[in-house]
């Protein structure tokens, strides 16, 4: 074709362009819709091979959809319609444009999911769709894009977890999905992408641990998985990635400590590690980082002892300060009126905390009660009620002049209980609701009688049972006919409170003490057959010819009845739909109970 002219689809498809986006309101649309003007010579098109193979109208206020039409230009290699007003999804023709190898629409207004069907653009090399408002999951389909070398998908609205079809975009070098709402975990196929640079992944919800096979990526250099819910350990293959620049990791739930290696990264100009749970020695070739590098490790669990390996870093900016509290074990110390107390914090500190130069000061609740001083001790003789309260240990070293480490506090309690006990701890299974399982009674130095009990608030594990008793006075009681096959024993959480309304807290067990059930022999209701088990759909049950009328219950571990139903002979009870785990079917008749544990898979 002469002049610049292109077929007629293409034409159309560029006239619904123009409609479709407020030509007449582009900044610039020169030639565009004019007559006699070939289409090679209208503003952003370029033509080649008698056809359009390029739309380049960046930044030129285009308002409204994409339309459809977009997708019969058939030979195009590049759309680049960034930083404009566009709206609408993405339509699912341009998928059918399978030459095309840039696709750039950043920076508008797009929302929707992206097709599953971009699979079909197999030439495609840069994918760039941040700064949008995309939705919905990143289609496993994209592991397709094999030619794919930068992926920008980030500031959008993504959700779902990241497919680890992405292991199979073999050419990425830039793979950046910062800033979604992206959960799970970071696949550990993405070590196959062995040209990566760039990995940024930060501001999502991601979980679980960073893969050890991002040690595989030898020639990345960014690696950006800040703000996050990751966890576990910083794997020690990350120190073996000699070409890392910028390495960013803070504010997430790491743990454990900072593995080796990092000191041989002759470019790392970030290692951000702060606002996180690690701990244990810093590694001393961290001294060898380059003088220009920001490294922060601060709001972790360090410890001066910690920090000792790498006394006079270099590094730019070295910001280690404040750290959390250094636990302590044990919380709470039990003493009575006239006794003497020593606390060697360096005993109770769980992590290692001495170190030379440390200097320690004490304090009850907020006040100090000692200077500084190389004595990591504290001593009191005589003890009275006005020594209760809580204690907890400031420290400084002259080598980190920046940072007061400071421990969990030591609950000092006088007189208060120091035990409660439960007698007798067990009962009966199939024992009537409303019966007294046991007394409860306090150890207690000063006070041998008329303590007070509550069943209180635990950890969410060791107070599971507390809805199914209730105390009276000192008596235990349980709301509930307990059966052992069903639930063995129960956990509680009790207090106990003196006329001085000093308090203590423990977890108790009550044990079910398991009874040989009988009177079922006559109609063979323990020869029944439950099958499959462990089963995944439906649970086959066979009952003996006797058990005309018998009632049949899947409860779940909590002893939560799911399906009750009345029934003699053979049946089967549909499970699918129940999640996975331990089950316990019972049947009853006349009055008399046989139960059987059922494993879902």
């Amino acid at each position: 074709m002469a002049g610049g002219q292109v077929p007629e689809t293409d034409s159309l498809a560029l006239v619904a362009l123009y409609d479709s986006t407020d030509g007449a309101g582009w900044i610039v649309n020169t030639n565009w819709l004019q007559p006699g003007q070939p289409v090679s010579t209208w503003y952003g098109i370029t033509v080649g091979n008698d056809s359009v193979a390029e739309i380049e109208l960046a930044d030129n206020n285009l308002k409204g959809v994409i339309p459809p039409q977009i997708g019969d230009l058939g030979r195009l290699y590049n759309l680049i319609l960034y930083s404009n007003q566009l709206t609408g999804s993405i339509p699912v023709e341009i998928c059918n444009l399978s030459n095309l190898e840039t696709l750039s629409l950043y920076d508008n207004g797009l929302t929707g999911s992206i097709p599953s069907e971009i699979s079909n653009l197999t030439n495609l090399e840069y994918l760039i769709l941040d700064y949008n408002q995309l939705t919905g999951p990143i289609p496993a389909e994209i592991g397709n894009l094999t030619s794919l070398k930068a992926l920008y998908l980030f500031n959008n609205q993504l959700t779902d977890s990241i497919p680890p079809e992405i292991g199979n975009m073999s050419s990425l070098v830039y793979f950046e999905l910062d800033d979604n709402e992206l959960t799970g975990p970071i696949p550990p196929e993405i070590g196959n992408l062995t040209g990566l640079r760039n990995i940024s992944l930060n501001n999502n919800q991601l979980e679980g641990p960073i893969p050890h096979e991002i040690g595989n990526l030898v020639e990345l250099e960014y690696l950006h998985l800040q703000d996050n819910r990751l966890g576990d350990s910083i794997p020690h293959e990350i120190g073996n990635i000699s070409s890392l620049k910028y390495v960013r990791l803070h504010r997430n739930q790491l743990t454990g400590s900072i593995p080796a290696g990092f000191g041989g990264m002759q470019d790392l100009t970030n290692l951000l590690l702060s606002d996180n749970k690690l701990s244990g020695p810093v590694p001393e070739d961290i001294k060898n980082i380059p003088s220009y590098c920001q490294f922060d490790i601060y709001n972790n669990y360090f410890t001066f002892s910690d920090l000792v390996p790498i006394t006079g870093i270099a590094a730019a900016t070295f910001s280690y300060s404040p750290q959390l509290d250094v636990a302590v074990s044990p919380r709470r110390v039990d003493k009575s009126t006239g006794d003497d107390l020593q606390i060697d914090i360096s005993d109770y500190a769980v992590p290692e905390i001495t170190a030379a130069d440390n200097l320690y000061k004490w304090w009850l609740d907020d006040d100090s009660i000692t200077p500084y001083s190389a004595s990591p001790v504290l001593e009191l003789t005589g003890l009275s009620d006005a020594d209760s309260g809580f204690y907890h240990c400031s420290m400084i070293n002259s080598d980190f002049p920046d940072l007061t480490l400071y421990t969990d506090p030591v609950h000092l309690v006088i007189d208060a209980p120091v035990d409660i006990t439960l007698n007798p701890d067990s009962v009966d299974e199939n024992i009537t609701p409303g019966y007294v399982v046991g007394t409860l009674s306090a150890d207690d130095p000063d006070q041998q009688s008329g303590h007070t009990f509550a069943l209180i608030e635990g950890d969410g594990n060791n107070d599971l049972d507390n809805y199914l008793f209730i105390i009276d006075g000192t008596d235990l009681i349980i709301n509930d006919s307990p059966d052992y096959e069903m639930k063995p024993e129960f956990h509680i959480y009790v207090r106990a409170t003196d006329e001085d309304f000093k308090t203590f807290d423990k977890a108790l067990f009550v044990y079910v003490r398991d009874l040989v059930e009988t009177g079922m022999e006559d109609i063979g209701l323990n020869n029944i057959k439950i099958y499959p088990n462990p089963a995944c759909n439906m649970i086959h049950i066979q009952l003996p010819a006797g058990a005309a009328h018998c009632i049949i219950e899947l409860c779940d571990i909590n002893g939560k009845t799911l399906y009750r139903e009345e029934r003699g002979g053979a049946g089967e009870i549909d499970i699918s739909d129940y999640p996975a785990g331990i089950y316990y079917m019972r049947i009853i008749y006349n009055k008399q109970t046989v139960t059987r544990k059922i494993i879902k898979k």
